[in-house]
C-alpha cells in the first residue's frame, strides 16, 4: 500500500494561486460614463489587501491597527489601466506579494472584468510597516514575515512557470 495520497486527493491538486477578491460595480463607483471612476480602484486594492491578510495570513487588519498598533500605508504606487468596467459588472482583483523587504512590502494587483475575463488594471503598491504611535517605519513582525515570504516565493515561481 502506497503512502502517497490518492491521485484525486486535495493535497495532490492544491496549487498556489493569487488571492482574489471580487467587487460588484455599483452606481456609486462609477463616473458619468457609467464605468468605474479610476480612484475607486485604490479602494478595491486596499480592501483586497485587507481580505488577503485575513484569508491568507490569518490576521485581521483592523486588529493590527488597534492592538498591534502597526499599519501598512502605501508610499509608492504604479498603475496601468487597460480597459473599462461598467456599472452592473464585477471586477476581480488578484493580490500577490511582489517583494518583502525589511520594513517594506510590495503588493501586485491585477484586475479582471468578470463578464469576459479581460485584464483591466495592473498595479504595484509599495507599503511600509509603520508604528502608529510614532509614525515611523519598523521591521515587519516575525509573526508575518514567514507567511509573506512564502507568498512572495510562490508568486515568483508561478510567474516563472507561466512564462515557460
Amino acid at each position: 500500500m502506497s503512502s502517497e495520497p490518492p491521485l484525486g486527493s486535495f493535497q495532490r491538486t492544491l496549487a498556489w494561486a493569487p488571492y482574489e477578491a471580487r467587487f460588484p460595480v455599483r452606481f456609486g463607483s462609477c463616473d458619468p460614463a457609467k464605468i468605474i471612476y479610476f480612484p475607486n480602484y485604490f479602494d478595491f486594492f486596499h480592501a483586497a489587501m485587507e481580505d488577503f491578510f485575513r484569508d491568507r495570513l490569518g490576521v485581521l487588519y483592523h486588529v493590527l491597527l488597534a492592538k498591534e498598533r502597526i499599519s501598512f500605508p502605501t508610499v509608492h504606487l504604479e498603475v496601468d489601466f487597460s480597459a473599462p468596467v461598467s456599472y452592473g459588472d464585477e471586477v476581480r482583483i488578484a493580490v500577490e506579494v511582489a517583494k518583502v523587504g525589511r520594513s517594506s512590502l510590495a503588493f501586485r494587483y491585477t484586475g479582471y472584468r468578470s463578464s469576459d475575463g479581460a485584464r483591466v488594471v495592473e498595479s504595484t503598491a509599495t507599503t511600509v510597516c509603520t508604528d502608529l504611535d510614532r509614525f515611523a517605519s519598523v521591521p515587519l513582525p516575525d509573526t508575518l514575515r514567514a507567511s509573506l515570504e512564502r507568498e512572495e516565493r510562490a508568486a515568483k515561481e508561478a510567474r516563472a512557470s507561466s512564462k515557460k
